[in-house]
């Protein structure tokens, strides 16, 4: 079978405005939009990562003192709030379910939301901003057609000298499930630079605490494993797990560029 053949085979079995509408109706928060193999105590030790990372990515960025900002695929609404803990000025939220946008914007009235796709035609009026986010989305987009247009379309919404925040595994062969495609980090960076994009800083999102996707090491996966195990267990043994790795994964966070798992890419718009 063909690689567009693979696609569309894809594509037509997944449906992602269903999957994401149902998930988030059953599930309104961190383990709907995080691992929903894994209790809601360790979702939340991973989305205190997520934060720490977050403001590692953000850090003395020129410009971004008090930005106008697009958030892409906004779900519950958690980088929406570290925006607005950053000082965003003109904060605006994005998801392709309704089931997010009404929830959000009774959560957060002070910005602005809007049910779209990325992948599709952009509405009109939607303007330009400082910086675009799009944290764990993009690889939801299963179709390489609408990925690519996704890119062009956030790539079209940064204005001049502003960013893009990404996060993706960036692997180093392609994986391909039925919600789920991991592209490679040559064909992702392939896509940025073609739309302008020129990537400016990057850090590990987990070391520890997710699985390690672009990592061969053994040991490694077989310690993620036993966490995994253990944190899935139920709500007190993903607290006390998740509670002993935190420390840990902040420090390796700090002191690495790369890491075995997911990744936050900064790009620049010249």
């Amino acid at each position: 079978m063909c690689h567009t053949e693979e696609s569309d085979v894809m594509e037509n079995a997944f449906d992602a405005k269903d999957y994401w509408e149902s998930r988030l109706t059953e599930n309104f928060n961190l383990r709907g939009v995080g691992d929903i193999g894994l209790p809601n105590s360790y979702n939340k030790c991973l989305y205190s990562i997520r934060r720490f990372a977050f403001r590692l990515a953000t850090k003395n960025l020129k410009g971004l003192e008090k930005p106008s900002v697009l958030d892409v695929g906004s779900g519950t609404g958690f980088y929406i709030q570290q925006w607005l803990e950053h000082g965003a000025e003109a904060l605006n939220g994005s998801d392709l379910t309704s089931t997010a946008v009404e929830n959000l914007q009774a959560q957060f009235p002070a910005a602005k939301f809007r049910q779209m796709d990325i992948s599709a035609t952009l509405p009109e009026g939607i303007g330009t901003y400082d910086a675009v986010s799009c944290f764990d989305v993009l690889f939801h987009i299963v179709d390489d057609q609408k990925y690519n247009a996704a890119i062009a379309n956030i790539a079209s919404l940064i204005k001049s000298g502003g960013y893009f925040f990404y996060s993706d595994n960036f692997l180093k062969s392609e994986t391909r499930i039925t919600h789920q495609s991991g592209r490679t980090e040559q064909t992702i960076v392939n896509e940025l630079e073609k739309n302008g994009l020129q990537i400016v800083r990057r850090l590990p999102m987990f070391v520890l605490m997710n699985d390690p996707v672009r990592s061969d090491s053994r040991p490694l996966r077989k310690a993620f494993s036993l966490t995994y195990r253990l944190a899935s267990r139920g709500e007190e043994w993903g607290k006390l797990v998740g509670n002993v790795l935190m420390p840990i994964e902040r420090c390796l966070i700090r002191c690495k560029t790369r890491g075995p798992s997911t990744e936050i890419m900064v790009c620049h718009k010249a």
